[in-house]
């Protein structure tokens, strides 16, 4: 078991900063079960969650619906969609028997998105209320998270900034304090991060308060070593360096965004992700350095584009480039997105592949394994690079699935 508990050897008090995800919000037996693990450690003192999320298959995440409403304020001047999320913290304020007025709250939250109609405030405002109803069920400070996570004017985070602001902020937090997560502001308006962004706030918080721990709570055990809907009962992976985890998210690891590692990076704090179904597993803790091993930590899967071409080359700004390379026969590039035909001046040729990546500890001879594996399901491929410990290569989109079970037998 790793250790837990609100007093070091010391006997110092220690604080563990937690993030909840949206599915963690989606109802209150879930939110019931979140106060549960919250009060179980009395070092779990600051608390970042997301907006509400599907509480079934068919229900909507609540940050969908207020784009909806964005769009329909653009559009007609009226919010049609509203209603949605009025209703689904209503009844949550009310199954919860929170000590908070949500009728209230909803009715001013409303009117500031009528005066003021911009999208990162309106998307924001699901991270708010979350945080406004668990901070009253808790019993614990709200902390605006406008107020403590700053960003320069052109929406890049300001991390020193954020992180004394936070410091100060959390001084009277010897109880606990609760901040939606996703957003915070310029100074004079609010900005948000990416969607996912709730991660990136949890990790800015840990490394202002130079937290113990920063345990991100979702609805997974931990980080596994393939996509459980690709592989039966993929391998759960105890222990992953920062750069590891880093790489794999950036390539489509969708258990954490990739930008949460650098906060906590900076100050060695570990990242531990749970399961809030099943809190007394202990899940995959994110390190500094990961325990040596020839074993693959993680497969990841996306579709892309590959373009060859001779010539000159043009790159759409915010282009999401992958992988490059030059050689006498010319060039390649592998994108997330599908670029314009006139993006080379000659010899242009797209194509619609499948990138697999591979993490692994140092091995030397990872791209034989992985050849072998894939030769003998006659699975075609292409690899792009492999050094000691990633592995890129491509096959075609209808081999995605064989291609990551072949190369989750080296596991």
């Amino acid at each position: 078991m790793f250790f837990y508990s609100y007093f070091t050897v010391h006997g110092m008090f220690v604080m563990f900063v937690c993030k909840f995800g949206g599915t963690a919000l989606s109802d209150a037996q879930n939110v019931k079960k979140v106060i549960k693990i919250i009060k179980s450690d009395k070092a779990r003192r600051f608390v970042v969650v997301s907006a509400m999320g599907k509480a079934y298959v068919k229900d909507r995440k609540v940050t969908d619906v207020l784009c909806d409403c964005f769009f329909e304020l653009n559009e007609t001047g009226s919010m049609k969609s509203w209603d949605f999320v009025a209703n689904k913290y209503l009844s949550l304020a009310e199954k919860l028997d929170a000590p908070v007025d949500m009728r209230a709250l909803l009715k001013n939250v409303r009117e500031q998105i009528l005066a003021a109609p911009y999208r990162d405030f309106v998307v924001s405002r699901g991270e708010y209320l979350s945080a406004k109803l668990l901070s009253a069920a808790l019993g614990f400070r709200y902390i605006e998270a406008a107020e403590v996570v700053r960003f320069f004017p052109d929406g890049a985070l300001n991390l020193a900034e954020s992180e004394r602001l936070l410091a100060e902020s959390a001084k009277n937090c010897s109880k606990g304090c609760v901040m939606g997560g996703f957003y915070g502001s310029d100074g004079m308006r609010t900005v948000t991060f990416p969607r996912g962004g709730s991660d990136i706030s949890g990790a800015v918080a840990a490394a202002a308060l130079n937290a113990e721990i920063y345990e991100n709570w979702t609805d997974v055990d931990g980080f596994f070593a393939a996509d459980p809907s690709m592989v039966f009962s993929p391998r759960l992976v105890p222990c992953l360096s920062y750069e590891q985890l880093r790489i794999l998210s950036s390539l489509g690891a969708r258990v954490l965004h990739s930008d949460s590692v650098l906060p906590v990076c900076a100050k060695n704090i570990p990242i531990n992700i749970r399961n809030f179904y099943k809190p007394h597993l202990d899940g995959s803790m994110i390190v500094p350095v990961s325990a040596s091993g020839r074993r693959i930590c993680g497969i990841v899967s996306e579709t892309v584009y590959k373009y060859s071409f001779s010539g000159s080359f043009y790159l759409p700004p915010k282009a999401s480039v992958l992988f490059q390379s030059v050689s006498p026969k010319g060039r390649i590039c592998v994108t997330k997105q599908r670029l314009p035909a006139g993006s080379a001046s000659c010899g242009f040729k797209a194509e619609q592949k499948c990138l697999v990546g591979a993490v692994f500890h140092q091995c030397a001879d990872m791209a034989e394994k992985a050849s072998r594996a894939l030769s003998q399901k006659n699975i075609g491929y292409e690899i792009l690079s492999c050094d000691r410990t990633l592995l890129l290569l491509l096959t075609d989109s209808s081999d995605r699935v064989e291609a990551v079970r072949a190369l989750n037998d080296l596991v």
